[in-house]
C-alpha cells in the first residue's frame, strides 16, 4: 500500500474535499481522486462519501484513520531512521510575524547545511491560531509567545527569548512613561493578542491615562505610524526593532517590567523528532 496515497487520503479528510486536498499536495484534483479509488480497491470498502464539492469520510474510513496516520508516521521514523542523524523528512513549523524576521531566516540556512535532505515548511501566524494548529497536529512545533495558561504535557516547551516592554515614538521623548502617553496619542497594541493583553495589562496595573488612537496587531505597520508621527506605542522589543530607522525606544523602568517570552512549543508525538531537536539547539545556539 503506497504511503502517499494514505497522505492523500489524510489531506482529503481533513480538507474536506479533493479540490483542496490536490491544492495542498501540488497535485490535481483527477490523481488524488485515482489514489483514493486505488485505496478502495485494494481495502475492497468505501472511503469518502462525495456531496457536491465536498468529500466526508465514510464511517469505515473513520475506523481505520487512526492505524493510516500511524502508518505515515512509521514511514517517515523509517526513513529518518536511514538518514544520517535521523535529519529526513517534513517539519511543519509555525512562527509569528516577528519571529519570520528573527530567526527564519537562520533556521533556513542552518537546515540546509545540517539537514540538505530535510524541508522546512513555514507557516506564518498569530500565537493562538498556532496553538490550535498543534493542538490539529497540524504542524509540529511553534514559534510563538508563551501561553498565559499551562500547556499540556504532550508539548515540549523550550524558552527562545524574553523581550521586555519599551515605549516607541518617532523622536526622543522626556518626562515618564505616564506624562509621555498623557500627551501623545497612543497606537494600542490589540488587546485580544496574546502579546497584546501584556500590554494591556501592564497599562491597567500602573494606573496611565492614555488616548487611543487605534488598535491594531501588526508590529510593522504600528512602527511606521510611530515613524509618521501620528503616535506612540508599546511593544516587545524583538530582535529586528532596532533595524527600523527614525525611532526612539525607551525602557518601560518599573517595578515590575512586563516581558513576551518567545518559546519553541513542539509535540512530543511528532514524527520529527529529530528536526525539532536541531531547530532548537540551531535557536539556543543563536541567541
Amino acid at each position: 500500500m503506497d504511503i502517499k496515497f494514505l497522505e492523500s487520503l489524510i489531506a482529503v479528510v481533513e480538507q474536506g474535499s479533493i479540490a483542496a486536498a490536490a491544492r495542498e499536495q501540488n497535485l490535481t484534483a483527477t490523481a488524488v481522486s485515482q489514489r483514493i479509488k486505488s485505496l478502495e480497491q485494494q481495502l475492497n470498502c468505501k472511503l469518502l462519501s462525495r456531496i457536491g464539492h465536498n468529500a466526508l469520510p465514510t464511517e469505515s474510513c473513520m475506523r481505520i484513520l487512526p492505524r493510516v496516520k500511524n502508518m505515515i508516521a512509521d514511514s517517515f521514523r523509517l526513513r529518518a531512521d536511514i538518514a544520517p542523524q535521523g535529519l529526513f523528512g517534513e517539519l511543519k513549523l509555525g512562527t509569528i510575524p516577528t519571529a519570520l524576521t528573527d530567526y527564519v531566516p537562520m533556521l533556513v540556512k542552518e537546515f540546509s547545511t545540517a539537514a540538505p535532505a530535510a524541508n522546512l515548511l513555514i507557516t506564518p501566524g498569530a500565537s493562538a491560531d498556532l496553538y490550535d494548529q498543534l493542538l490539529e497536529q497540524k504542524i509540529d512545533a511553534a514559534l510563538m509567545i508563551e501561553p498565559a495558561f499551562a500547556v499540556p504535557k504532550k508539548f515540549r516547551m523550550t524558552e527562545i527569548a524574553v523581550e521586555p516592554l519599551c515605549l516607541i515614538s518617532n523622536i526622543e521623548l522626556t518626562g515618564s512613561i505616564a506624562e509621555i502617553l498623557a500627551n501623545n496619542p497612543l497606537i494600542l497594541f490589540d488587546r485580544n493578542t496574546w502579546g497584546g493583553k501584556l500590554t494591556w495589562q501592564w497599562l491597567l496595573e500602573q494606573n496611565i491615562t492614555f488616548n487611543t488612537l487605534c488598535e491594531i496587531d501588526a508590529f510593522e505597520t504600528m512602527v511606521a505610524m510611530v515613524q509618521s508621527g501620528l503616535g506612540v506605542t508599546i511593544l516587545p522589543k524583538w530582535r529586528g526593532l532596532m533595524l527600523h530607522k527614525q525611532i526612539a525606544v525607551k525602557d518601560l523602568a518599573t517595578a515590575r517590567p512586563q516581558c513576551r517570552k518567545i518559546i519553541l512549543l513542539a509535540d512530543r508525538a511528532s514524527a520529527a523528532q529529530s528536526l525539532i531537536t536541531l531547530c532548537q539547539d540551531k535557536l539556543l545556539k543563536f541567541i
